[in-house]
């Protein structure tokens, strides 16, 4: 027997709930704050922040360990 499926979304408020995306707003804004000041006292290490990193040139290996010789 085949059922068929019916979805269903609701939004239900919650009392804290704007506190909350207030609260996670802040933190956001105060992490790219943080992100900027690293990047300009120390721009060497600015690569490490980044979102996406270019490994194309990077070495790769079949194995965590050496091969014994």
């Amino acid at each position: 027997m085949k059922r068929n499926w019916k979805k269903s979304r609701q939004f239900i408020p919650h009392p804290d709930g704007q506190q909350r995306w207030d609260r996670a707003y802040q933190y956001l804004l105060q992490w790219s704050q943080e992100m900027k000041s690293i990047q300009t006292t120390n721009p060497d290490n600015s690569c490490r922040w980044a979102q996406e990193v270019d490994h194309e040139n990077s070495c790769v290996r079949q194995g965590v360990h050496k091969e014994s010789s």
